[in-house]
């Protein structure tokens, strides 16, 4: 017995009762909340029969459009550092940071003075020899700030195969604003 309080006998088992009931009340009404949100989170599976854009039945065409490029900007998030850990040491050169963001009319492109490098999201709908192409010749970028003869030098020596797989780029659009999901 923990004494009275308010004229109420209050007993150890009586607190640790009221504190289940409580946690129990509190953890259920957190539980019933992520089971909810889990429900409605925004999402993109893909699977071998397709992919599926997740989402409250109700979330609207151009939030879906919104989920959809944040999946593809967080694929080339985690593509992005092995690829240039990979190319680093092979070209001499570092990059600082890299960026993907939307692009209307450019794959790429490189600051040499800061070290980065920017990536189009829709690189991650292309083939990835065409996603390697890019990053390469943005991190050749920083050995050479134009696309001029000593550029081409560069590429033929660290990708012979370059010009197959821009032409493969510039065969495919870089986005259509009106394309649906």
């Amino acid at each position: 017995m923990l004494g009275a309080v308010a004229g109420v006998q209050v007993t150890q088992s009586a607190l640790a009762q009221d504190a289940q009931r409580r946690t129990a009340r509190e953890v259920g009404a957190v539980y019933q909340q992520l089971r909810a949100e889990l429900r409605e989170a925004p999402a993109v599976h893909t699977d071998d029969t397709g992919w599926r854009v997740g989402g409250a039945p109700d979330t609207a065409d151009e939030r879906r459009q919104n989920i959809l490029e944040e999946w593809y900007r967080a694929q080339l998030k985690q593509a992005v550092p092995p690829l240039v850990a990979l190319w680093e040491p092979l070209m001499g050169v570092k990059v600082a940071r890299f960026f993907v963001q939307r692009m209307r009319t450019n794959w790429g492109s490189c600051n040499p003075d800061a070290g980065s490098i920017r990536l189009n999201t829709d690189l991650a709908k292309k083939p990835s020899e065409c996603f390697a192409y890019v990053v390469v010749h943005e991190m050749a970028h920083l050995l050479e700030r134009t696309d001029n003869a000593r550029f081409i030098a560069l590429m033929d020596a660290f990708v012979p195969t370059w010009r197959t797989q821009r032409g493969l780029l510039n065969q495919l659009p870089v986005r259509h604003e009106g394309w649906g999901l």
